[in-house]
């Protein structure tokens, strides 16, 4: 009897030391600024410049303006072509009757480099005016439906 108990008293304290070892304090991760968007509700009508050139059926290959998010029926323009330094606005016109909540954040990553850009929330009726600085193949999507577009920056 006086067996088992050494060895269930040694099997105690084994369990105990290894249970108080102290996890190891990991080193912060650095977050990279970026750059912050900025969101408007114009005061005056914003027009839509489009130039529609060689284009697939649904596709649209517009210069800069105004670009409507309509909720899971995706955008009003798929494909779009602007030179650095334009500025494009999008409008959420979500016309879902399901949803009550219509706000929606937009994600713009470049193709080449990865780094991504969020919108704030734009809510149903709100505009979101995103400029292009650097020239490259950009994706943007809705976090809310996932549905995407491509902004081509020249």
């Amino acid at each position: 009897m006086k067996k088992y108990f050494v060895v269930a008293l040694l099997a105690i304290m084994v369990l105990a030391l290894g249970c108080a070892k102290e996890n190891p304090v990991l080193p912060e991760a650095s977050v990279p600024e970026v750059q912050q968007p900025t969101m408007t509700t114009p005061s005056t009508p914003t027009t839509t410049t489009s130039e529609v050139t060689e284009a697939a059926p649904g596709e649209h290959f517009v210069s800069a303006g105004t670009v409507e998010f309509l909720g899971a029926q995706g955008f009003s323009e798929l494909k779009i072509s602007v030179k650095v330094g334009d500025s494009i606005t999008f409008v959420n016109k979500n016309p879902s009757s399901i949803d009550t909540w219509k706000n929606d954040v937009l994600v713009f990553q470049n193709e080449v480099t990865k780094r991504t850009v969020n919108s704030p929330q734009i809510p149903y009726g709100g505009t979101y005016v995103h400029t292009f600085n650097e020239a490259g193949k950009y994706q943007f999507w809705s976090v809310g439906y996932g549905v995407f577009g491509e902004v081509l920056v020249e």
